[in-house]
């Protein structure tokens, strides 16, 4: 029986969720809001392809998680109740039973990196486009900032407009996220994106030029995002930003490390 279960679970189960998440994620910028309003509503309008493949991805990805989840409990259950019932079953007896679970625990590790794909191809789809013109308006900002251009900044919060539009833009980007997605899938999506975010900063500051000031400004703005992040998921975001952190010291030097 635990064999046959497991049979389903790879060979009908597993290669349903396999193949809708296999088949991608929409490339065009995907508006989160809109494609949840599609999945709670119940209009009349007929929602496009594009739209229904975006529901269909993170619908799927969202049953992987939890189907993963359930597995694994499965599996620590089950393993409690055949201790229970077969207290002295034979070395013969116990290497099947195990055998059969083992092969549960293989269908567990299977959901986990299908759910890894899943995730780390919403974060290539869908989070990198977004985070680049950010990068890239920091990239071709000056950082030679003067006294008063510095005292205007902290006067309006501590950041430039475009750093101040890149949290706005995340904040609401996240919230029709996380609508979207289970907990642990919005975490590990708000995850890679800090680390994205690292990885783009670091090679757009090490082309850029700094005096005191503008090391300083940058090592505020980085605080603010370092914040607001650790406001939106439950995960750590600040060892992510280490390196990063670390580097607004040399900053302030008109120099990177």
């Amino acid at each position: 029986m635990l064999n046959h279960a497991t049979s389903l679970l790879q060979a009908d189960f597993y290669e349903v969720l396999n193949e809708k998440l296999k088949l991608g994620f929409p490339s065009s910028i995907l508006d989160f809001s809109q494609a949840y309003s599609v999945f709670q509503s119940s209009l009349q309008i007929q929602p496009s392809d594009i739209d229904k493949s975006k529901v269909e991805f993170l619908v799927t990805l969202n049953n992987a998680e939890v189907a993963c989840e359930y597995v694994r409990t499965l599996r620590m259950n089950l393993e409690e109740e055949v201790q229970k019932m077969f207290p002295h079953a034979s070395d013969q007896d116990g290497a099947k039973l195990e055998s059969c679970l083992s092969e549960i625990t293989s269908v567990n590790f299977k959901l986990q990196q299908l759910i890894s794909y899943g995730r780390t191809h919403l974060c290539t789809a869908v989070v990198k486009p977004r985070i680049k013109p950010w990068v890239d308006a920091f990239q071709s900002a000056s950082h030679i900032i003067t006294d008063d251009e510095f005292a205007q900044y902290e006067a309006n919060d501590g950041a430039r407009p475009f750093i101040q539009n890149f949290i706005i833009s995340t904040d609401t980007f996240l919230k029709s996220l996380k609508d979207s997605l289970t907990t642990s899938n919005f975490d590990s999506i708000v995850s890679l994106l800090a680390t994205e975010l690292t990885s783009q900063f670091e090679k757009a500051v090490m082309s850029c030029q700094f005096n005191r000031l503008g090391g300083l400004l940058f090592e505020k703005e980085l605080r603010l995002i370092i914040a607001y992040l650790t406001t939106v998921t439950t995960w750590t975001i600040r060892d992510k930003f280490a390196r990063l952190t670390s580097n607004c010291f040399y900053t302030q030097f008109g120099k990177c490390k």
